[in-house]
């Protein structure tokens, strides 16, 4: 493995091929949206119905994401994440539940730049 470069990466591409080759996976979105100066989204769910082991969810946003938008249902045993792409404007998202969910999570792990928790 070749060195890092004196005094850290110096662009979100050079962050992002360390990261592979640290991580075995491509983080290019993720340093492209946190240091390219993206702007804070705003994000919030406008409307969710649950019905026949289906939950669907509308969440708006300001502005589209590079990064996709995780959503995780929380099972007592385990957590199923799901990824999808965040477009400005409603996105309206359907999830298949098990028996025993617990509770459905947007962003979890707060990935995407946003202020405002949801």
């Amino acid at each position: 493995m070749s060195q890092l470069p004196k005094g850290g990466p110096k662009t979100p591409e050079m962050a992002a091929e360390i990261a592979l080759r640290v991580f075995g996976r491509d983080y290019t979105a993720f340093f492209q949206h946190w240091i390219s100066g993206a702007k804070p989204l705003a994000l919030r769910v406008a409307d969710h119905n649950i019905e026949d082991k289906k939950v669907q969810l509308t969440v708006v946003s300001g502005q589209a994401a590079e990064l996709p938008l995780e959503i995780a249902v929380v099972y007592k045993e385990e957590i199923a994440l799901k990824h999808f792409p965040l477009k400005k404007g409603e996105n309206k998202y359907t999830l298949s539940l098990r028996p025993g969910a617990v509770e459905i999570v947007v962003d979890p792990h707060r990935r995407l730049f946003r202020l405002a928790p949801l």
